[in-house]
């Protein structure tokens, strides 16, 4: 068959009649934010909550005779006053507030050199994770198995504000001359639990995509582990107070920067942007040349106005209110929580602003209650509903 310059234009003129088809369908969601499934909320009003933003244990169990295989013995809450009203800031807003916290740029020398992981020790293969938002994806919904006592919180250090005090938190109690046994036993915990996150997170499978963020993320557990080591000796009565006030400061430094680059990558701050800046982003992933952001993530914002731990059978989690343009109850896990490179730790507080991206699902926080004559784990009723994670925040200490 010969081509013609008439064939040629006939041929040009049908493709560009199908490419056209197919714009005028996928054109309306263009200029148009998409909206994650579960991105949207009731907002958590009326939550019964003690000084300090703390909700009372089992705030939101059902009521006694919901379940007659409780044996109508759950322990009802006594009636507190509700969370205080919080301002409803923009998404904007609270993205300017996140913008004004963030760390300036740091010099190597204010900073501390991560461990090397190599190739070696952990599993590269062609069917792992492949890229960086498909791994935060992961680990925020597996932190909960990295195998660990969680027992051992039980015994950990808690406060009326946040509950479990993390470790910088701890770090700082040993800074001020604190010596305890309850304080160095938070500490080891915590040592020990950053370095079992480290040896879970060696045998999950990354592709090349996935393996700078993958070494970063084992190599800040590394390092979390050699600063409570360190933290830890000098609570005994051993080791230098000066180097380990150096070598925290330094740490809080590579950490919260490796954070902001972590929140400018995966687009939590979009504020210095334009329309038409945003506009050739969504033209980009329209056609294909960025990837479009997961439909299991959404970016949310806004208050930490309160929280209830989750005691059973062991203090793995801890569910949080977020009150803000997107009101939602939040699963935070404390093995997550204590992940530098992730997790603003002063973020743990009633009154700081949070912006984050979302993971909905159902996401149970367990309650002890009174079965028959025996206790047992007894999810609550939160509402709205279901209870969603987050892979990554930015936060405020105020």
């Amino acid at each position: 068959m010969i081509f013609t310059p008439k064939i040629f234009i006939v041929a040009l003129i049908l493709i560009g009649a199908v490419f056209a088809s197919f714009t005028i369908i996928r054109l309306g969601g263009l200029l148009i934010p998409s909206t994650a499934p579960g991105s949207t909320s009731t907002p958590p009003g009326g939550v019964p909550t003690q000084p300090g933003g703390q909700i009372p244990l089992n705030a939101f169990l059902p009521p006694a005779s919901a379940d007659p295989a409780l044996g109508n013995q759950i322990e009802q809450p006594s009636q507190l006053p509700p969370a205080p009203q919080t301002p409803q800031l923009s998404l904007p807003e609270i993205q300017k507030k996140i913008e004004a916290a963030l760390p300036p740029p740091a010099s190597p020398a204010e900073m501390l050199a991560l461990p090397v992981i190599p190739d070696s020790e952990i599993a590269i293969t062609s069917t792992g994770i492949r890229t960086e938002d498909e791994y935060l994806l992961y680990f925020a919904t597996h932190i909960k198995d990295v195998p660990f006592d969680y027992a051992r919180l039980k015994s950990a250090q808690t406060s009326k504000e946040s509950g479990v005090i993390l470790p910088p938190d701890l770090i700082e109690k040993v800074l001020a001359g604190e010596t305890s046994a309850t304080l160095r036993q938070s500490i080891e915990t915590f040592r020990d639990l950053a370095l079992a996150k480290a040896e879970y997170l060696k045998k999950v499978a990354v592709s090349s995509g996935a393996v700078s963020i993958h070494k970063r993320m084992i190599a800040f557990e590394e390092l979390h582990a050699e600063l409570l080591d360190k933290a830890v000796a000098v609570a005994s009565g051993g080791g230098s107070k000066d180097e380990l006030r150096t070598f925290y400061n330094k740490f809080k430094t590579t950490a919260l920067q490796e954070n902001s680059s972590s929140i400018g990558k995966f687009g939590l701050l979009k504020t210095k942007k334009n329309f038409f800046a945003d506009l050739t982003d969504r033209v980009a992933e329209f056609f294909g040349f960025k990837k479009r952001a997961s439909a299991a993530v959404s970016l949310i914002g806004g208050v930490f106005t309160a929280f209830a731990p989750c005691p059973c059978p062991a203090p793995l989690s801890q569910v949080v209110a977020i009150v803000g343009t997107n009101p939602i109850i939040l699963n935070v896990y404390f093995a997550w929580a204590a992940t530098p490179a992730l997790f603003p730790y002063k973020a743990m507080h009633s009154g700081a602003f949070w912006l984050g991206l979302y993971v909905p699902g159902t996401v149970p926080c367990l309650m002890w209650a009174v079965c028959g004559v025996s206790p047992c784990c007894v999810p609550n009723t939160i509402p709205p509903g279901p209870v969603g994670m987050l892979p990554l925040i930015a936060g405020t200490s105020q």
